[in-house]
C-alpha cells in the first residue's frame, strides 16, 4: 500500500503544480475567478470562460459569447485591476477595472471598463453569479 500511496501522492502533487503553473486555480478567490474569466475571454475560449460562472448562467455565457465571437477576431484585456468590494462566507463583489480592446474586420475598438461583478461560493469555488462581466 505504501507504493500505491506514494504514486497517488505524486500524481496529485503534479496536478496541483500544473494547475498553479497554468494559472487555473479556478474559484480559489473572488478576484482570481474574475481574472480567470477575463483571461478565458481574451483567449476566446468560451467553454473555459463559462466554467467561471454559476450553472444557471453558463448557457447564457456560451450563447452570448459564441454570438459575439463570431464577429470579433481578437480580444485583449490590459491594465487589469481587481479589488474585493464586499465578501461574506457565501457571496462577494469584485470591482474589475481594465482596458478592453477588440478587433473586428480589421477595426480596433478600445474602451476603459469598470464593472462590479457579483460572485457566490458554490461548493468551495467562487463563481460569477450574473452576466455583468460580459454585458
Amino acid at each position: 500500500m505504501t507504493g500505491g500511496f506514494k504514486t497517488i501522492s505524486a500524481v496529485m502533487a503534479a496536478a496541483l503544480l500544473m494547475a498553479l503553473a497554468s494559472g487555473c486555480w479556478v474559484g480559489s478567490s473572488p478576484e482570481k475567478t474574475v481574472s480567470g474569466a477575463l483571461a478565458a475571454m481574451e483567449d476566446l475560449n468560451v467553454e473555459r470562460m463559462a466554467s467561471f460562472f454559476t450553472e444557471e448562467a453558463r448557457p447564457y455565457v456560451v450563447s452570448g459569447m459564441g454570438y459575439a465571437l463570431e464577429r470579433i477576431d481578437e480580444i485583449r484585456v490590459s491594465s487589469l485591476e481587481t479589488r474585493v468590494v464586499s465578501e461574506t462566507a457565501d457571496s462577494a463583489s469584485v470591482e474589475a477595472e481594465y482596458d478592453l480592446e477588440t478587433v473586428s474586420s480589421g477595426r480596433t475598438r478600445t474602451v476603459h471598463v469598470i464593472k462590479t461583478v457579483p460572485l457566490v461560493d458554490v461548493g468551495g469555488n467562487w463563481l460569477i453569479s450574473d452576466l455583468s462581466l460580459i454585458e
